[in-house]
């Protein structure tokens, strides 16, 4: 049992080890065993070798020694062996040698036998020699052998065998750590992509506790199999989502490159299924947009800005429609790879926007109209006046007038009368009160061209706040934008307020659309008059409102003030948004600021925004100079005139 359990603990210890050390292990098993054979075989054949070269000598030498002995012996000088036994004192492999007669005595020698202290012989080989001339035996000659030469030799050979065998060691060791990186990184990218692919579920696969990279890539791979049904769900559902999709989407890389477009981006921009992949997304911009490159999205979209814009594109026909964008970025390792785009077809909503600035107007005439008719009824009035005085006070002069001539006409017929009719005419000069007429009338006539000269302005003023304009911004001059829109707007604030103007004599002329511009003063001196009445009443101390005008760094300023009760804290984000409104029922509608904020930011790319306090409100109307769009410098004056 202890055996078992200790092979399995060494099995699962294996199993957990990293996929390089298994790899070094096995490189280094497998290397270890093929030197150790490869050793044993050289050894081996070695030892042969060496072998067969001390043999071949012994076998020489005792051939050459028996010889010799066999010649003394057949000339009888027996007395001379010695000397040749002692010959192979030279040969250290030689233990001993003796010779003897062919009845086995001894009767020459070289050193006795070697015995060890069991009293064994010392020896590795005992070799015998015939001892024969001319064909008759005269004896044998015996040698005892050791092979401390060839195991000397054999011992030395292992040393530099093992020398080898210990330096193969260690570049194979080194060579498979080489090997193993080169194998295991592709596997260990592959383990970071499918980390990120499994998600959460790479925590179930560390809690084995495994540091088999293989394993480990296996297991993830089994979790992200076992997910595929439901990625493949989701990805149904997200393709039927962006089918069912109204608005265009889009999906560009940062080359502007289109990689993905739904069916409503395909149907809106009139191309055929699968046509807008693979296209630039500038070739989608409106001629005059070709500015807005692809490139000025990603800077603020790599900052982590999310990139709204208004947008006009071409179809593949040719037909220009204007669209709304929104844009974020998809990013992979802090780094920007692509952009999500959402455009939304603004023809319809255009169209809404127009009836809501008709409706905006139709109700600004209904405010002003009170207040026009009330400006131009009183110098009508004493237009009247002056007019009836002065026909009345006519008919009175020309009948004095006939009785001169009468007068004149007696003088020269009948001297006689000349006293009668001049009693007539001075009656007449009486009866008409000529010296006061005389009096009264020129003030009469002075005071009806001034209203008359009142009536032309507002009506002027009138005029020019409701020009229409064209499809393209004009050139107009702002502080005359803004006197016309203060003269129209004077029934409204001349009650409640005084109005004072600090308008830059230098400003430049600003491209802008002229009526939706004059629309938004307007609808903000309104509410400041209206802000300014709720807080002192019709019956307090007027307020104040000013206006001014000035030119900063690229853009003109309007900075409309009252000193009205301030916006309270709590709806200052409502401000701008549609339909909200913090007056009573049938004095606003909640779509004026609401729609000066969508013609200023949106139409004009200013900003529209706002400064409050229990002080009152600035509204600050920033304009660009320079437009994006074309200017229509033709009736770029008609405004102002």
């Amino acid at each position: 049992m202890g055996e078992e359990y200790m092979s399995e603990t060494y099995k699962q210890k294996v199993r957990g080890m990293s996929l390089k050390w298994k790899m070094t292990l096995m490189s280094m098993c497998v290397s270890g065993l093929s030197l150790i054979l490869m050793s044993l075989v050289m050894i081996s054949y070695e030892s042969i070798a060496i072998r067969e070269v001390s043999d071949k000598h012994i076998e020489t030498l005792s051939n050459v020694v028996a010889f010799h002995a066999g010649s003394i012996l057949a000339s009888g000088e027996s007395d001379d062996l010695g000397l040749v036994l002692e010959a192979m004192e030279a040969d250290k492999n030689v233990l001993s040698a003796t010779i003897q007669t062919p009845n086995g005595d001894s009767f020459a020698w070289y050193r006795d036998e070697i015995i060890d202290g069991n009293g064994e012989e010392v020896f590795q080989e005992a070799l015998t020699k015939p001892l024969s001339h001319e064909g008759e035996a005269l004896g044998t000659l015996s040698l005892q052998t050791a092979n401390s030469d060839f195991q000397a030799r054999l011992w030395r050979y292992v040393l530099v065998i093992g020398n080898i065998f210990l330096l193969a060691t260690f570049v194979s060791y080194f060579a498979a750590m080489r090997l193993q990186r080169l194998v295991s990184k592709p596997i260990v990218d592959a383990i970071k992509i499918a980390q990120e692919t499994a998600g959460t579920d790479v925590l179930k696969c560390a809690e084995t506790s495994s540091q088999d990279e293989l394993m480990l890539l296996h297991c993830l791979l089994e979790q992200i199999k076992s997910r595929k049904p439901v990625f493949d769900e989701e990805h149904a559902e997200l393709r039927a989502f962006t089918r069912a999709l109204n608005e265009m989407l889009l999906v560009v890389n940062t080359d502007g490159e289109i990689q993905m477009a739904n069916s409503s981006s395909e149907k809106i921009l009139e191309y055929e299924s699968g046509e807008l992949k693979g296209k630039n997304i500038q070739s989608l911009f409106n001629q005059k947009q070709k500015w807005k490159t692809v490139v000025g999205y990603t800077e603020m979209l790599a900052d982590g800005t999310l990139v709204k814009d208004e947008i006009s594109l071409t179809t593949k026909n040719g037909k220009n429609i204007s669209a709304s964008l929104s844009a974020s970025g998809i990013m992979r390792d802090d780094e920007l790879t692509g952009l999500i785009m959402i455009l939304q077809d603004l023809r319809g909503r255009k169209s809404l926007e127009s009836q809501l600035v008709q409706a905006q107007k139709l109700e600004a005439v209904g405010q002003l109209a009170a207040g026009v008719a009330h400006e131009i009824n009183t110098p009508m009035q004493y237009i009247g006046d002056n007019t009836e005085f002065l026909s009345t006070s006519f008919d009175g002069l020309l009948t004095l007038l006939k009785k001169y001539e009468k007068l004149e006409k007696e003088v020269k017929e009948s001297p006689k009368n000349f006293e009668a009719v001049l009693n007539e005419v001075e009656k007449c000069h009486k009866d008409v009160d000529a010296d006061y007429l005389m009096e009264e009338m020129p003030e009469a006539i002075t005071q009806t061209k001034q209203g008359v000269a009142h009536v032309v302005k507002i009506v002027q003023s009138l005029k020019a706040f409701s020009h229409q304009g064209g499809k393209d911004r004009q050139l107009i001059d702002l502080n005359k934008a803004v006197e016309n829109v203060v003269t129209v707007a004077k029934n409204e604030w001349k009650y409640v307020s005084d109005l004072t103007t600090e308008l830059d004599p230098n400003l430049e002329m600003v491209p802008c659309f002229s009526r939706e511009l004059n629309q938004v003063m307007l609808n903000i001196i309104v509410n400041a008059a209206h802000a300014i009445e709720e807080k002192k009443g019709k019956d307090g101390p007027k307020g104040n409102i000013k206006i001014e005008t000035k030119q900063i760094d690229g853009e003109v300023e309007v900075r409309i003030s009252d000193d009205g009760p301030g916006i309270p804290q709590s709806v200052q984000d409502k401000v701008f948004d549609p339909f909200f409104t913090t007056k009573d029922i049938g004095k606003g509608t909640g779509q004026g600021l609401s729609l000066a904020h969508s013609v200023i930011n949106d139409q004009h790319k200013g900003q529209l925004d706002f400064e409050t306090s229990s002080e009152g409100t600035t509204f600050i109307i920033r304009l660009p100079l320079v437009s994006d769009v074309g200017v229509d410098d033709e009736h770029g004056e008609e405004v102002v005139t």
